[in-house]
């Protein structure tokens, strides 16, 4: 299993790294070369914690993930947070190896506030999913649908939970 992680979110690998060898994977970890200390340091908990030897690999350096997955032959499947445009190409030539993807691109979140809602909740949940992180998470909330019933509710809690 190859893992390509941002770097914005440099502990990422974290579930990933471990669920591989849980399932009887290898690992091959590349990080964001703009962040490879916090993955180092999870690969070396992981061998701390008894991992065996060539269990959990980690790769790093300058380059583009599009251009590594060739460095790997054996690797049977890859997970890959990033840019649309890299995300793409890797996408393209795992296709041509039979390989199995797991892509995360930057996606538009919704958040759905219904009319039954907490509404107090709602208003902190979804100003927190925006903008934690100052909103570089690819989880981030990017809309809000909001049923007609609470809307203005709704809208005049987000705007004095902005001023905060």
């Amino acid at each position: 299993m190859g893992l390509v992680t941002p770097w914005n979110f440099r502990v990422h690998p974290r579930l990933e790294a471990g669920a591989g060898p849980r399932r009887g994977n290898t690992v091959v970890l590349k990080p964001a070369s703009a962040a490879p200390l916090s993955s180092w340091r999870i690969v070396e908990a992981l061998v701390e914690a008894g991992a065996p030897s060539g269990v959990v690999n980690y790769v790093a350096g300058p380059g583009r993930a599009r251009r590594r997955d060739d460095r790997w032959p054996r690797l049977r499947a890859v997970s890959f947070t990033g840019s649309c445009e890299t995300g793409a190409q890797l996408y393209d030539r795992a296709a041509r190896r039979r390989l199995r993807v797991q892509l995360e691109m930057g996606g538009k979140n919704p958040t759905v506030v219904l009319a039954d809602a907490d509404l107090d909740r709602a208003v902190a949940d979804t100003v927190n999913g925006a903008f934690a992180s100052t909103g570089q998470k690819c989880t981030a909330t990017s809309r809000v649908i909001v049923e007609r019933a609470v809307h203005d509710v709704f809208v005049d809690g987000s705007s004095s939970a902005r001023g905060r």
